[in-house]
């Protein structure tokens, strides 16, 4: 059910982030958003572990968008 409500609410979220920067930086954002919420989700709703390398993986990814943002 919650899967169903967060995909209902994509356009809502998805919509406006086109407006604020180019479709291909929207649509990095939301990839690495979504890559970074779920780890997260996990580890606290279900307590599953995040190794080193998966905390490397997500502060790379948050480096990524970051250098995305640089003029």
């Amino acid at each position: 059910v919650g899967g169903m409500i967060a995909f209902a609410l994509i356009p809502l979220v998805f919509g406006p982030m086109t407006k604020i920067s180019s479709f291909g930086v929207a649509n990095a954002t939301w990839a690495a958003v979504t890559a970074l919420l779920f780890p997260i989700i996990g580890y606290l709703l279900f307590k599953e572990v995040i190794s080193v390398w998966q905390t490397i993986g997500i502060f790379t990814i948050v480096i990524g968008l970051i250098l995305m943002e640089v003029k």
